[in-house]
């Protein structure tokens, strides 16, 4: 593959990838619009192994938690971030956003609430200053 077609496809990468990020950025407004704080308690951490080659021993942990709705449900949720060491144990309390509509709830903290999109549109600006110098290469 010749450098302009790399260039080229970087940049298409680049600019579906921000889009991306723009429309998940609108839907984690619209979520913390929507949502009322709650209090949660993690009742359980979830162990994984990493999936990283020079991490292979290591283990992720992610919270479970619950919490109750204001309509007096009880849910239970696996938060989709984990880490190690754990940032969460048993028995701690926690701050939950919960969208009565969607009754999705998140976890208030930064990665949670906005750092996906934020991150993907980091990325996508880099990929899009790599695709600009290859192009201008050619």
């Amino acid at each position: 593959m010749d450098d302009s077609l790399l260039g080229l496809a970087l940049i298409v990468g680049s600019v579906l990838g921000l889009y991306l990020a723009h429309h998940l950025r609108r839907r984690s407004t619209e979520f913390k619009r929507r949502a009322i704080p709650l209090t949660g308690t993690v009742i359980e951490m979830i162990s994984t192994p990493s999936t990283n080659r020079r991490t292979q021993n290591l283990y992720l942990f992610a919270p479970r938690y619950c919490f109750r709705t204001p309509a007096g449900k009880e849910m239970t949720v696996i938060s989709p971030d984990s880490s190690h060491p754990p940032a969460y144990k048993v028995g701690q309390s926690v701050t939950v956003f919960f969208d009565p509509q969607t009754e999705e709830a998140r976890l208030n903290t930064w990665m949670e609430l906005t750092g996906g999109p934020i991150l993907l549109a980091l990325f996508c600006c880099a990929m899009l200053a790599v695709s600009v110098l290859i192009m201008g290469q050619g």
